[in-house]
């Protein structure tokens, strides 16, 4: 009785109609942007498959270079000839990366998903040029120098394409992946940009869902803009203290006392509510010109000089009222 060898094993080729009927696996599609005929290997993220270029990949990632490099087991399956690799990411965390050419266009505002997702996906695989794309937008948006958030339209983004939840998002994917260097700026913006009960409650989208910060970011942010608060009283109580300092000096005292009371009237008065005492805190968004003109000489010098000192030691003092120390001990962990 003759005895027959069985044939080596072949890898199992899988195509995307293989899915439909007679199989509890899920149906695949074929991503439309991310599908290259000559692509000679073919990932996937949930449903989703991406046919791309393995040097180019294992080019930016040294670990998917390590891993396209291990030896395929017999019976692998395939698409197309082509290796299958699945990946535990989201399919749009990969259409974000991959597939958004605006990531190479450094003028261009991007959807924050996808500057999420490049830092993800770029601290995961070591995708280092574009987690570094992305933290510098961010940092750009939200700066550490002073003379930079003066520059800044509080209400207008720059790098990053603005949406209702946008800083909510923001701050609690920064607070889960600490990236420190921009939560002071980001979460002063925010205390800004929106009062009391909504920074509690979140930033409704629609009927059905609202974007909340995380508990421990809501307890952070709290605690800042208490900071916060504070800055302008405490400004009145110093420069109430300097005047006092240089009055020996003024040309016109009567003058200059009644322009003095009207200074602070507008410091203190236009900032009474919560949302103008954490703002750029810029003699120009607290003062009218033709009060600090009407000071004498001596007097208007010295109170502009003094107010910008003491807004140049409330920036400072910034990171501290969100629990942090300096500006320069931020580090993106």
């Amino acid at each position: 009785m003759s005895q027959h060898s069985s044939p080596p094993n072949k890898r199992q080729r899988v195509d995307d109609a293989d899915d439909l009927g007679g199989t509890s696996e899920p149906v695949t599609t074929r991503s439309p942007s991310l599908w290259f005929d000559d692509g000679n290997v073919v990932i996937q993220a949930e449903a989703t498959r991406f046919r791309v270029y393995r040097s180019i990949l294992s080019l930016h990632s040294d670990i998917l270079a390590d891993c396209f490099g291990l030896p395929q087991p017999e019976g692998e399956p395939t698409v197309d000839g082509c290796p299958l690799v699945h990946l535990s990411d989201t399919a749009n965390e990969i259409q974000d990366v991959y597939g958004n050419y605006s990531v190479y266009d450094h003028t261009k505002p991007l959807p924050f998903p996808a500057v999420r997702a490049m830092i993800r996906l770029g601290r995961k695989y070591n995708f280092t040029a574009f987690q570094e794309e992305a933290l510098r937008r961010l940092q750009k948006e939200f700066p550490q120098e002073l003379n930079q958030w003066n520059e800044k339209d509080k209400y207008v983004f720059t790098f990053l394409e603005d949406s209702p939840s946008l800083l909510f998002e923001l701050v609690n994917f920064a607070y889960e992946n600490s990236i420190q260097s921009i939560l002071p700026t980001a979460m002063t913006w925010l205390c800004l940009r929106y009062p009391l009960a909504t920074i509690i409650s979140g930033s409704k989208i629609s009927d059905e869902k609202t974007i909340s910060l995380l508990p421990g970011a809501l307890e952070m942010c709290l605690i800042g803009r208490y900071g916060l608060c504070d800055v302008i009283p405490g400004y009145v109580d110093q420069l109430v203290a300097a005047y006092a300092d240089f009055i020996d000096h003024c040309h016109d005292i009567r003058e200059c006392a009644e322009s003095f009371r009207m200074f602070l009237s507008e410091v203190f008065g236009a900032h009474a509510g919560v949302k103008g005492r954490v703002g750029s805190f810029q003699w120009q968004d607290v003062v009218e010109d033709d009060v600090v003109n009407s000071l004498c000489t001596s007097c208007g010098p010295k109170l502009t000089d003094k107010y910008e000192e003491l807004r140049i030691n409330a920036w400072e003092n910034v990171p501290g009222y969100f629990g942090f120390q300096t500006w320069s001990a931020l580090k993106d962990l």
